[in-house]
C-alpha cells in the first residue's frame, strides 16, 4: 500500500493543546532540502497546525529539531481560528539540504477538537 496517496488524521479524546507530527523514514540516507505540506480538509472547530517546524534523525537516531532557517511559502498561518485555515493548501517548506534517515513536521494541533489533518511529500535534493 502507498501511504503517500493518503491523509492522516490525529483525533483524541484529548482537550490538552499536544505536538503531532508526520513524516517519513528510510533505511538508507536521504539527501532533503524541501518538502510539500498539504492541508487536509479543515473542521470549524479542528484539523490544523498552529505552529509548525521540522525534525530530522541524526547520526544517533534521535529526532533533533532543524535549526536553519526554513522558508514556508505561502506564508504559514499561526493563529488558531479556524476562519483562516484554507482546505487542502499545498505549503513548500525549504531549507538548506541535510542527509538523513528521517524527517517530519511538527506542529501543535490547532481547535476546539485539537486534530489536525495533512499529506506530506518529501522533495529529495537535486544532487549538484
Amino acid at each position: 500500500m502507498d501511504w503517500r496517496r493518503f491523509s492522516f488524521y490525529s483525533i483524541t479524546d484529548s482537550k490538552i493543546p499536544h505536538e503531532d507530527y508526520y513524516g517519513y523514514q528510510w533505511k538508507e540516507k536521504q539527501i532533503i532540502g524541501n518538502i510539500i505540506f498539504r492541508t487536509g480538509s479543515m473542521e470549524e472547530n479542528g484539523g490544523w497546525f498552529q505552529n509548525l517546524h521540522i525534525e530530522y534523525l541524526d547520526n544517533q537516531q534521535k529526532w533533533v529539531k532543524l535549526n536553519n532557517r526554513l522558508a514556508i511559502t505561502p506564508k504559514f498561518d499561526k493563529s488558531n481560528l479556524a476562519l483562516n485555515k484554507a482546505h487542502f493548501l499545498n505549503y513548500r517548506i525549504q531549507f538548506n539540504p541535510i542527509e538523513t534517515k528521517g524527517i517530519r513536521i511538527v506542529g501543535l494541533a490547532g481547535g476546539g477538537t485539537i486534530m489536525n489533518s495533512v499529506k506530506i511529500h518529501i522533495l529529495r535534493a537535486s544532487p549538484n
